[in-house]
């Protein structure tokens, strides 16, 4: 039985295919929704985490290629097949995040995943600023706010991350609920990276089904 393609994908395609360009509130309101049918123990935490991977890419750059692939041997007895193999960040789709599923499940090998990744962390965006990224954020934030979503420790996530991005950073951890629920083990591919490498193999094996 082939896997389910993230309706998500589908839906920004159709917009992005659309002849009027969708406004960013609605592209904000129908990320945010997508996600929160996924994974409906999610907070404003994981919202934000998802957002600046999508803006900027993984969150460090790697120097030892190496110390990746050795990372990867230690998570892979923690994957658990709980995710489909791809989805996007965010809104633009700028990052992919790719499941160790993949390599789990024989369609990608570690090696291969970890050559992409280590690659697309040298491709993080340095063209925003700290200060545009805030302005972005709390544009998002009141788009967010209008959709009455519930939203665990929203007031205190918001707070949180309105004063690490004053302090100059802007990468933060999944909250602790979407760790225990949904067990993430992924890796952040850029978007070319992706599917002229990644994808073609996940769309192969998904034939075979």
């Amino acid at each position: 039985m082939k896997r389910k393609i993230t309706i998500l994908f589908f839906a920004l395609l159709s917009l992005f295919l659309s002849a009027q360009q969708p406004s960013k509130e609605e592209r904000v309101k129908l990320f945010v929704a997508s996600l929160m049918r996924d994974y409906p123990k999610a907070t404003l935490q994981d919202i934000y985490k998802t957002s600046f991977q999508d803006t900027f890419g993984p969150e460090h750059l790697v120097e030892n290629p190496q110390s990746v692939i050795n990372y990867l041997k230690k998570e892979m007895p923690e994957v658990k097949n709980t995710f489909p193999y791809y989805e996007f960040c965010g809104l633009d789709g700028n990052f992919v995040r790719v499941h160790l599923s993949v390599i789990k499940d024989s369609i990608v090998s570690l090696e291969t995943l970890a050559d992409a990744f280590v690659r697309s962390s040298k491709m993080i965006n340095k063209n925003i600023t700290l200060k545009d990224w805030l302005e972005d954020w709390r544009e998002r934030c009141g788009i967010i706010s209008q959709m009455n979503i519930e939203l665990v420790n929203y007031e205190e996530d918001s707070l949180f991350v309105e004063n690490l991005i004053k302090k100059g950073h802007y990468a933060w951890v999944h909250s602790p609920a979407y760790r225990e629920n949904y067990h993430p083990h992924y890796r952040i591919i850029q978007k070319d990276i992706f599917f002229e490498e990644i994808f073609p193999l996940i769309h192969r094996k998904q034939n075979e089904k």
